[in-house]
């Protein structure tokens, strides 16, 4: 029998009190501000009706755990790196999404933390959430997180003929599947690497020109003069077909073309981050 989602079934589970506590072999996933512990074949144990649980690593050594206050809210809590006998070591509150815990770290430059248990036939990706990109060797083509490529090739910077090519980041599928869509699954994974966008951007520096991934065509105008009506962009980009200035909203994708730009033409381009 395949358990989708075991923190899920948890919940709804009528099990006898005797079952409290007896452990049963599942897939987890354990990361705590970024860290990887556990991603793999594990020991869940599910602990009352409300949905508390905790799961273990194959060796027995590192243990994590959610109380479950409330419908899909609870406290998490491990043994911290070196393992124990308990989980008494505070990691904070916890929200269900799907088959994992998440608890949102305090400081905003901080990593989340996630606590996850699924059935042993789940087609889930239990290995280490990646890193941040490298901007030296990724390329943004969307606004939102994961949704970067791997730069493949560079061509003729800075020149009339300036080419980038990409292929497909894993990382940031994984990224944009966790992170955005908290969809742990394999398929998500697939999907994500096989988004239909083009691989290749093109820029003719002279003239501050450069193209999109799908043949969409811009120009660079520089620092955005005062009084620029409802443009708040740092710079002026211009989208050639429709005329109109990209006015700095994620919706206008203006941070996805300066980083084409900056990609194309790095001598002329603003050194500023995204």
């Amino acid at each position: 029998m395949i358990f989708r989602g075991l923190c899920a079934a948890v919940v709804a589970a009528v099990l006898a009190p005797q079952a409290w506590a007896q452990s049963r072999p599942a897939l987890c996933l354990l990361e705590v501000q970024g860290v990887h512990y556990i991603g793999g074949a594990c020991s869940f144990a599910p602990l009352e009706k409300s949905g508390s649980f905790r799961i273990t690593d194959a060796q027995g050594r590192v243990m994590a755990q959610v109380n479950v206050g409330k419908k899909d809210e609870g406290k998490a809590f491990w043994t911290g790196p070196q393992g124990g006998e308990v989980a008494s070591v505070k990691l904070g509150d916890a929200d269900r999404s799907g088959g994992c815990w998440l608890v949102t770290a305090a400081d905003p430059d901080a990593k989340d933390s996630v606590i996850c248990a699924w059935g042993p036939g789940e087609k889930v990706y239990v290995g280490p959430s990646p890193a941040d990109p490298d901007p030296k060797s990724t390329l943004f083509y969307g606004a939102r997180v994961g949704m970067y490529d791997e730069i493949a090739a560079r061509e003729g910077l800075d020149t009339s003929h300036a080419l980038v090519k990409t292929r497909p980041s894993h990382d940031g599928a994984v990224q944009f599947c966790r992170e955005y869509a908290h969809d742990y699954s394999q398929k998500c994974i697939a999907e994500q690497e096989k988004d239909p966008h083009g691989n290749t951007i093109t820029g003719d520096c002279p003239n501050k020109t450069f193209s999109d991934l799908n043949g969409g065509k811009y120009v660079f105008l520089g620092r955005t003069k005062p009084g620029s009506g409802e443009v708040f962009a740092d710079y002026s980009i211009r989208d050639l077909a429709s005329g109109q200035i990209l006015d700095g909203s994620t919706a206008s994708g203006y941070d996805v073309m300066l980083g084409f730009y900056q990609a194309l033409c790095p001598a002329t381009a603003p050194k500023t981050q995204r």
